[in-house]
């Protein structure tokens, strides 16, 4: 709320005439002097105008700041300030957008995106723009394996005014994530994803991912904030795809591979036993490669050490393995772990640290026998250039890091440092669709391939993907090339 001026004794009655008045001051009549002040931030010109018509300052002020604007860019005089004020002080004016002109009827159906006053004046004109971000939680009613991030999900489906829609993955608690899409609109930096998407151009991927950030910044930008709009930006990139009528890939590359390589990703059996068991069946079954996580590993260095050599022996020599510790260890017990695993020649030993223990990553990485690899649980780029100095392959998340557009840059950082980028995509099918886009397009091509057993991960998406002897061989649908399981939704989505 403003601040009013106290008010000033009445206005003396006029002195007769004759009367000296030089050197007397005169008290001032001018009703503008008696108006609440502004509000601080109203009218600074140096805030951005999404942000000017989130804080509500009015229209008329807002009339006035608009055409501050334009008469800067014109080089054309503001007009005058009194008195240090910040109030822009300019004459009465019909508004210079159209939908807002003073005279003649409004639009009578406007574009839901657009409110009273347009957030986003950067996209008048443009013929596609988001209409709705909708979110599709799902879980299974009963967990029979064990609970590795695939019993639940929520997938953000965004629709456009062009009818053209497009599909994400969101990689954190589906239930929070699930309302932070759907909360209203609220007061600046902490609107939900769907007002705050509304009106954006989805072709224009950059903006929208600036506009979430900020439009997220008093609930992110780390957490789940961050989560969701890589769903969204994921989402806006098969829309791209299939505004272009190509791949993804095609999109983020001029020569990306069509048969990408992958490795088969699970859980670690119980026992030595049942990992070779399961190591044959991915031998069998054609991959080239396969990675075992987490729990029984590192409870017991003898059977660390035998977990792997069961893998070993039953892939052979020619099959890349790779080790997740799932972030156990400390640095020194990570190194004596690494030293006692180098003579199974595994690929990688992925987070055997936690994930913001940067200086235990560079002193292991610089010791290691075998390559570090670590970073799904990193969102924040600020992170990663810290990351980036202690390991060998780096491995976003692109349902955590904001999806493919910051996903580009890492890739370039990474490369830049030669830090192999390789993506994490243990979800769902639009995750791993995702991802194989993202990964094909990178200079050394790979990425995760789940096989959990859950219906979500296996059946809840169609990506077009064929999976022979090693490889994935892409679909050539434009943008991401998946779609969803209608059945599979209506079975697990939780209202």
């Amino acid at each position: 709320m403003g601040v009013f001026h106290r008010r000033r004794a009445p206005r003396p009655k006029p002195r007769r005439a004759g009367r000296a008045t030089q050197g007397r001051r005169l008290p001032a009549t001018h009703r503008n002097q008696w108006r609440r002040r502004p509000h601080p931030r109203a009218l600074r010109p140096d805030r951005p105008l999404d942000r000017l018509a989130q804080g509500a300052p009015g229209r008329r002020r807002l009339r006035a700041h608009y055409r501050a604007q334009i008469h800067r860019r014109q080089g054309l005089p503001r007009g005058p300030r009194r008195g240090g004020s910040r109030r822009l002080h300019l004459p009465p004016t019909r508004i210079f957008r159209p939908a807002l002109r003073a005279k003649g009827p409004r639009n009578p159906h406007p574009p839901p995106a657009l409110a009273a006053i347009d957030p986003h004046p950067q996209n008048a004109g443009l013929t596609v723009k988001i209409t709705a971000v909708e979110a599709l939680h799902l879980r299974l009613p009963e967990v029979r394996e064990v609970a590795d991030g695939s019993q639940d999900c929520l997938i953000v489906r965004v629709h456009t005014d062009a009818g053209l829609t497009g599909l994400g993955e969101v990689v954190s608690c589906s239930y929070v994530a699930r309302a932070v899409v759907e909360a209203p609109r609220s007061a600046p930096f902490r609107h939900g994803l769907n007002e705050i998407a509304k009106g954006l151009d989805p072709l224009d991927t950059a903006t929208a991912q600036q506009a979430m950030t900020e439009g997220t910044l008093w609930y992110g930008p780390g957490g789940v904030a961050r989560h969701c709009i890589s769903g969204v930006d994921m989402a806006l990139w098969d829309i791209k795809g299939k505004a272009a009528n190509k791949p993804v890939r095609q999109l983020l590359a001029t020569d990306p591979v069509d048969q990408l390589p992958c490795y088969a990703s699970v859980l670690w059996p119980e026992n030595p036993a049942l990992v070779a068991d399961s190591a044959r069946q991915f031998l069998a079954s054609g991959y080239r490669a396969v990675k075992y996580g987490w729990a029984p590993m590192g409870q017991d260095p003898a059977l660390d050490e035998a977990l792997v050599a069961a893998a070993r022996r039953a892939l052979g020599d020619e099959v890349e393995l790779m080790v997740d510790a799932g972030r156990v260890w400390d640095a020194e017990t990570a190194l004596a772990r690494a030293s006692a695993f180098a003579p199974y020649n595994i690929a990688w030993l992925e987070e055997p640290l936690a994930p913001w223990d940067f200086a235990g990553y560079a002193r292991l990485a610089a010791q290691s026998p075998v390559p570090i690899a670590a970073g799904e649980a990193l969102a924040l780029d600020a992170d990663y250039e810290r990351l980036l100095a202690g390991v060998h392959v780096v491995q976003p998340d692109l349902g955590r890091i904001g999806g493919i557009t910051p996903g580009q840059a890492l890739a370039a950082a990474a490369s830049g440092r030669g830090v192999r980028p390789v993506p994490h995509a243990y979800g769902t099918g639009v995750l791993l669709a995702a991802s194989a886009q993202w990964a094909a397009a990178l200079e050394q091509p790979l990425t995760e391939y789940t096989r959990a057993p859950s219906p979500l991960a296996q059946k809840l998406a169609d990506h077009g993907m064929e999976f022979k002897d090693g490889l994935l061989h892409l679909s050539d649908a434009p943008g991401l090339g998946v779609e969803l399981a209608e059945d599979i939704v209506a079975q697990y989505r939780i209202p």
